[in-house]
């Protein structure tokens, strides 16, 4: 049974079935090649982020109170598009069907959140990898590495204290961007310290960020087709929503 079938079964038992499931090491976040996400479910040990401290971090942070313990499992986890912090470690991984808007219209929406066990801090919030997964054609440059070359400089450490909800990031990037996240292939969404070096002005002759650092929703759309054209195209893109107010800052995109 693929991760993907075995997240449509999930979603239809009860919580006690979702943890047999999660124990028996079956769930997997990679099943697509383009996945920037690999989890594998392994035996808990003691550390230093308890489960009830991890489910009120998630629970604030994506801005839902229908994150439970009770659907909880430990995994090791590796996020090859981390922007900043330590890509990989071991963490609760939750599971949750939550409601989005995007003003009169709603969705369903089933997500999962990374809780870091050793920082406590939300490490991503991602839909399950859907079977529209368009593969790239080019090789794939690591995202971290083109964010660096437009002018990201990104902190190491995930900031606490968001002001706005993952839950309204995802709903603000569905209003202005068009992007429906019941309709793409996957989105992942990270709170992350962003410092930009442009826009910039000069200050006593010397080039200076007009923003300083900055809490934003980085927001990343996976397994699409973009800029298609005789040569190739794109299969992502990554979007700033700067905390509070959720202005879209700047994007990019990704082979």
């Amino acid at each position: 049974m693929t991760g993907t079938m075995v997240a449509r079964v999930m979603r239809g038992l009860g919580s006690s079935l979702v943890l047999l499931a999660l124990a028996a090491g079956i769930v997997r976040a990679d099943e697509q090649p383009g996945s920037p996400i690999h989890v594998e479910v392994i035996p808990s040990s003691r550390v230093a982020v308890g489960v009830d401290s991890a489910t009120a971090v998630a629970r604030a942070v994506v801005g839902s109170s229908r994150i439970s313990s009770e659907v909880a499992g430990f995994v090791k986890y590796e996020d090859r598009a981390s922007f900043g912090p330590p890509g990989q470690g071991s963490a609760w991984l939750f599971r949750a069907t939550v409601e989005v808007r995007n003003d009169s219209t709603s969705a369903a929406l089933p997500l999962n959140v990374l809780v870091d066990a050793t920082s406590g801090r939300v490490q991503a919030v991602f839909t399950d990898p859907g079977d529209s997964w368009v593969l790239p054609v080019w090789p794939v440059t690591n995202p971290q590495e083109i964010a660096s070359t437009m002018g990201w400089a990104m902190d190491a450490e995930i900031p606490d204290g968001m002001q706005a909800s993952a839950l309204e990031a995802i709903a603000e990037c569905w209003k202005k961007m068009g992007v429906d996240p019941t309709h793409v292939p996957q989105l992942i969404v990270r709170p992350r310290w962003i410092a930009a070096e442009r826009p910039a002005h000069k200050i006593g002759g010397k080039s200076a960020p007009v923003h300083g650092t900055e809490r934003v929703w980085l927001i990343q759309v996976c397994g699409m087709k973009y800029h298609a054209n005789d040569a190739g195209y794109d299969t992502g893109w990554i979007l700033q929503f700067v905390d509070g107010a959720l202005d879209f800052e700047r994007g990019f995109y990704v082979p």
